[in-house]
């Protein structure tokens, strides 16, 4: 079992759990969870059974993770020796005298440890958002709350409730419900669908939601009836007026529009430039997107994993405030056919041209 496999949470507590049991970590002993088991003349279910087991079996747990044999364990020996001696909860004039160095490098590398805990979990933050995110079509459905508690009859994906409104639907203009279904999904996606032919926000008397109802199926009181019972519609007491609450997506128009605007903007690629100022040192790339750029370049060299060691060396020397971003040339994306080969031709006339001080690596 590859550690990495597993998630944040599951390293940590050095168990995880499958659908039939609880699993160690170190050494995948396993407890079956419909399985009772017997230690000092008592009986514990699994869940208890695999903490007494890391316990009394791994009693060394954070040493063994410390020390863990992996090559994304990238800590050196005496970092490792560090961490083992902060988890004993040694003080650090202590830690100093033991390892023949000053309290204050003791000081200064438990702060770094710090700082890279939290540049760690911004970059898992920002990795999660950007390439776990569902597809589409893995995207549920925004439902009204429901009056029972919510279960996978709740639960519909954009797929399905695209597939379900053509299964149902003669046609959506004019809308024309051919049936009534069985199943709850099914009901759930032709309700969502024909409340979004009445306009949110607007009152409407039972004369009026009739007349717009009649026109999507015959057995309109069975709509009606359905639409307010589920959520979709709300009703005064007496019947006598009839509306619907906007939903998320009719609340945030202003910023979809404002993403479909950033959308329709050109793309630019183009030749970046970041600049050591203290001693004049610059770094030169290209990227198929320059806007925000920089938000990338600092994120990578802040996680301590960008491929110019020597920017990568005096940007954790210096830190964020010695450097300059600036863009040197751009161009619109729409105006080139091959846009690849002609990020790979433009670096290379970029580097013979500028002959940056670092980027040794690409030029060598």
């Amino acid at each position: 079992m590859n550690l990495v496999d597993l998630t944040l949470t599951e390293i940590e507590q050095g168990w995880h759990e499958t659908a039939a049991a609880y699993v160690c970590n170190a050494c995948g002993a396993t407890f079956a969870k419909d399985q009772v088991f017997p230690e000092d003349d008592k009986f514990y279910p699994a869940a208890t059974m695999i903490r007494r087991h890391l316990a009394t079996e791994h009693p060394h747990a954070v040493a063994d993770l410390i020390q863990t044999d992996n090559k994304y364990n990238t800590l050196t020996t005496k970092q490792r020796d560090l961490l083992l001696a902060f988890a004993q909860g040694q003080k650090d004039a202590a830690i100093a005298e033991q390892m023949g160095i000053a309290a204050a490098t003791v000081r200064h590398q438990k702060f770094t440890f710090r700082e890279k805990a939290k540049q760690a979990k911004l970059y898992l933050a920002i990795y999660e958002q950007v390439f776990n995110q569902p597809t589409t079509a893995d995207q549920l459905v925004t439902l009204p709350d429901q009056k029972v508690q919510m279960n996978d009859r709740f639960a519909i994906t954009t797929d399905e409730y695209e597939q379900l409104v053509a299964k149902y639907f003669t046609s959506t203009v004019p809308l024309k419900l051919a049936r009534w279904p069985k199943h709850q999904k099914a009901i759930l996606a032709i309700l969502k669908r024909i409340s979004q032919t009445i306009p949110a926000a607007q009152h409407f008397t039972e004369q009026e939601l009739t007349a717009k109802l009649k026109l999507i199926y015959a057995d309109y009181p069975l709509l009606r009836r359905y639409l307010v019972d589920y959520g979709f519609l709300n009703r005064t007491a007496s019947g006598s007026d009839y509306w619907r609450q906007p939903d998320d997506k009719e609340l945030h128009m202003n910023r979809k529009e404002l993403i479909q605007n950033y959308k329709a903007a050109p793309t630019f690629y183009g030749v970046i430039q970041i600049k050591n100022n203290q001693n004049g040192k610059a770094f030169i790339d290209v990227a198929r997107n320059i806007h925000n750029r920089w938000g990338y370049y600092q994120t990578n060299l802040n996680g301590n994993f960008y491929h110019d060691t020597e920017l990568q060396k005096d940007w954790n020397t210096l830190g964020v405030d010695a450097f300059t971003y600036s863009v040197l040339w751009k161009a619109d994306v729409a105006e080139v056919d091959n846009l690849r080969q002609t990020l790979k031709d433009l670096k290379a006339e970029w580097l013979e041209k500028c002959q940056p001080a670092y980027n040794q690596s690409e030029r060598n």
